[in-house]
C-alpha cells in the first residue's frame, strides 16, 4: 500500500464546493456564475491607472512585510473615518493577500493544537477549513431565517466549552446578506468578554449594505483588546483579482500575524499595494466619489432596492415560513403597464382569480424561471399582492419586471402590442378569445376548470391536466404552468 505523505488535516479537507462550481461554469458560454461573491464591475479606473504607473515607474520589488507605510496610513484614516476606531499604522496593521491571507494568519497565529472556535452558519467557504489546517477544531453555530440569521445569545453560549479560543463571524454575511445588529452584536461582545474569548471579525463587505448601518465590531465597548478586524478592497472597490486586504487589530496581536506573513509571503503584491491606496483616497472624496457608493448607487439606477412586506405575506408568497425582517435586494418594479418591455415577441403572465397565495408565488417563480418578459397582476391597485410585496417575497435573484392592471387596461395594452399570454384569468381569457386575439394564449386553470363556461374550456389546442392535491401540488402547478409557458414561448418564436 502506497504510504499517505499528506498531512491528515490536509488529506480529510474537504475540496470548495464554490470553486468546483465555478470551475464547470468557466467551461460555458452564455452562463451567468452565482458561485462567488464578486461585484459585476471591474476595477474603477483611476484605481486600474495608479496600478499602470507604479508598473511603469518600477515599482516592482518587495516592500516592508507590514505593507507600504503609506497604505497603511491611509487604511487607519479609513477605519477611523468610516467607523470611528483608531489602529496603529506602525504595528496594528498588516497588508495580506487578500482577507483570505488575513484569515489564514489569525486561525494559525491564535490557535493550538485542539482549540475551538465557534463559528456563526452559513458563513463563507473557507472559515472552517482554516481552522482545521490551523490545527484548530471548528464548531459550527446555526443561525436561522426565522431570526434573520442573527446570532442568538442562548445558542452561542451552548456551544462555548473549556476548549474555546475564540469566535469568527462574518458581518455582512456571504452568503445570507444578513447585517447583524447592534444588539446582536453586543450579546456576542458579553459573551466573548465573560469567556476571555477573542474575535475574529471579518467585515469586507462593510461598505454593500442597503437601508441598514454596518456595525464594526471593535467599535463595541470592551472589544477592541480582543477583536482581529479583517477587512480588504475586494468587494468595495472591486479589486476581487487584485488580492489584496488587512488585518487590523491591537499591536501584539498583528505583530504575531506578521510574524507569520514575513515567512509565508514576504509581502503583499506591490501594484496592488499602491492600487488600494489609490482606492482610499478616492474614497476619503479626494478624487472623484468612492467606489463603494458608486456600486450602491448604480444598483439603485438599475432599479435595486430594499424592499420590506409583513412577515405573513412574505413566508405565503416565497413558501418559506418565518419573519421577513432580513430585507431582501429586489429589482424595482415598473409603475405600470407602460413601462414594461413588449412587442410582437413578448411574452407575459397575468395572474388573477389565485385564492392561494402559495401558487400565486409558485407560478411567477416559474415565470421568472424561464426569462419571461414580464408579470402582470390583474387587479385593483388596492390588493395585497402587489408588485412591490411579490418582488421581495421572490428575492433578490427575481428579474422579471412586475406591474398591476385590471383587466381591460390589460386587453387594451395587449392588443396594442400583440404580445402572447399566459394567464389565470378566466375574464381575461373570455375578453381575449370573444375579440378573436391573433397571438398565443394560453389558460392556467385550477381544479380542471370546475364552474368555468364551456366557451372558454371548449377552446384551445393544448390541455394540460394535472392533479393539484397532495404534498406535490406546489410542484405539479409549477409543472402546469412551465408547460403552457413553453409553449406559447414556442408559438410566439420567443424561443432561441
Amino acid at each position: 500500500m502506497k504510504k499517505q505523505y499528506l498531512a491528515d488535516r490536509v488529506a480529510t479537507l474537504k475540496p470548495s464546493g464554490i470553486r468546483k462550481f465555478f470551475d464547470i461554469v468557466a467551461t460555458m458560454q452564455d452562463v451567468i456564475s452565482l458561485g462567488i461573491g464578486e461585484p459585476d464591475f471591474t476595477t474603477p479606473e483611476p484605481i486600474v491607472r495608479a496600478g499602470i504607473r507604479s508598473l511603469q515607474a518600477g515599482e516592482t520589488h518587495y516592500t516592508s512585510n507590514a505593507g507600504l507605510m503609506e497604505l497603511r496610513e491611509q487604511i487607519c484614516a479609513h477605519l477611523q473615518s468610516l467607523h470611528g476606531v483608531s489602529f496603529e499604522p506602525q504595528g496594528g496593521i498588516l497588508a495580506t493577500v487578500g482577507v483570505s491571507e488575513a484569515l489564514y494568519l489569525a486561525m494559525t497565529a491564535i490557535l493550538n493544537p485542539g482549540d475551538e472556535v465557534v463559528i456563526p452558519t452559513p458563513c463563507f467557504v473557507s472559515y472552517q477549513a482554516e481552522v482545521i489546517l490551523a490545527g484548530g477544531v471548528p464548531v459550527e453555530l446555526p443561525t436561522y431565517f426565522e431570526d434573520g440569521f442573527q446570532v442568538r445569545a442562548d445558542k452561542l453560549e451552548e456551544a462555548i466549552t473549556a476548549r474555546t479560543k475564540a469566535i469568527l463571524i462574518g458581518f455582512p454575511n456571504n452568503p445570507t446578506g444578513a447585517v447583524a445588529t447592534r444588539q446582536s452584536l453586543l450579546e456576542v461582545a458579553r459573551i466573548a468578554e465573560q469567556h476571555d474569548l477573542l474575535v475574529v471579525s471579518d467585515e469586507l463587505y462593510d461598505q454593500l449594505v442597503y437601508g441598514v448601518k454596518h456595525v464594526c465590531f471593535p467599535t463595541l465597548p470592551g472589544m477592541y483588546d480582543r477583536t482581529i478586524l479583517l477587512g480588504g478592497f475586494s468587494k468595495n472597490y472591486a479589486m476581487t483579482g487584485w488580492r489584496i486586504g488587512f488585518a487590523a487589530g491591537p499591536v501584539d496581536l498583528i505583530r504575531g500575524l506578521t510574524r507569520i506573513h514575513q515567512y509565508t509571503i514576504m509581502s503583499a503584491p506591490t501594484t496592488a499595494q499602491v492600487a488600494a491606496i489609490e482606492a482610499l483616497i478616492v474614497a476619503a472624496g479626494r478624487l472623484g466619489r468612492a467606489p463603494a457608493a458608486t456600486m450602491v448607487s448604480e444598483q439603485e439606477a438599475r432599479g435595486v432596492r430594499v424592499t420590506r412586506v409583513s412577515d405573513e405575506l412574505f413566508g405565503r408568497l416565497s413558501g418559506r415560513e418565518g419573519p421577513s425582517g432580513l430585507a431582501a435586494i429586489v429589482r424595482g418594479s415598473p409603475a405600470g403597464l407602460a413601462d414594461l418591455p413588449a412587442g410582437p415577441g413578448s411574452v407575459f403572465v397575468a395572474l388573477h382569480e389565485i385564492g392561494n397565495p402559495g401558487n400565486l408565488g409558485t407560478i411567477i417563480r416559474t415565470a421568472n424561471a424561464a426569462g419571461m418578459s414580464g408579470v402582470v397582476l390583474l387587479g385593483r391597485a388596492t390588493d395585497p399582492y402587489g408588485p412591490a410585496a411579490v418582488k421581495a417575497s421572490m428575492g433578490a435573484l427575481f428579474s422579471t419586471p412586475v406591474a398591476q392592471a385590471g383587466v381591460e387596461e390589460f386587453f387594451g395594452w395587449a392588443a396594442g402590442h400583440q404580445i402572447a399570454v399566459v394567464t389565470t384569468s378566466a375574464t381575461a381569457t373570455e375578453r381575449f378569445w370573444a375579440a378573436s386575439y391573433p397571438r398565443p394564449l394560453a389558460l392556467l386553470l385550477g381544479a380542471e376548470g370546475e364552474g368555468l363556461p364551456e366557451a372558454v374550456l371548449g377552446r384551445g389546442d393544448l390541455q394540460v391536466s394535472i392533479p393539484m392535491t397532495g404534498t406535490a401540488e406546489s410542484l405539479n402547478l409549477a409543472v402546469a404552468a412551465g408547460l403552457l409557458i413553453y409553449e406559447v414561448q414556442r408559438q410566439a418564436g420567443a424561443l432561441a
